[in-house]
């Protein structure tokens, strides 16, 4: 059963599925939980999760990869259920997010498209493996918050 009906913000960005680990909470909830990303773009990202979430609900998420953190707060547009106790969680994140979390999180749609690419090219890569290639061929020519203004 879908809880949430923001339909709209799921089909506006191009998303990139992802398997990455995921660290979240609701705002306000000391209790932290672990899954796994299903997906992520740059507005947002959705995430398997063990309860269910409100639509508007307000969730802290932590991503880490090669040994830097994201941190992004952003508000719950959807929920699936997926089976029993189990949901997939649709986050659009926050206006006015920092731009080095947006940066990373762009970073992070690169390297899911190249993880994409490589699996078409018969190459199975993990995230971990993906980002590592990524950062070493490409993060030189990604382009600064700087050259975009």
């Amino acid at each position: 059963m879908e809880r949430g009906s923001n339909r709209a913000y799921r089909r506006r960005y191009m998303r990139h599925p992802s398997s990455m680990p995921i660290e979240f909470r609701r705002l306000g909830d000391g209790q932290r939980h672990r899954n796994a990303l299903h997906d992520i773009s740059c507005a947002g990202l959705s995430f398997r999760s063990q309860e269910p979430f409100d639509e508007g609900e307000i969730v802290e998420v932590r991503l880490a990869i090669l040994g830097h953190e994201v941190r992004a707060t952003g508000r719950v547009a959807w929920c699936n259920a997926l089976d029993v106790g189990a949901w997939r969680v649709g986050l659009l994140l926050s206006d006015g997010q920092t731009g080095h979390a947006v940066r990373m999180i762009e970073q992070l749609c690169h390297i899911e498209l190249y993880r994409e690419r490589q699996r078409k090219q018969g190459r199975e890569l993990s995230s971990e493996e993906a980002a590592r290639e990524w950062i070493e061929r490409f993060a030189s020519d990604f382009p600064s918050p700087i050259d975009a203004e």
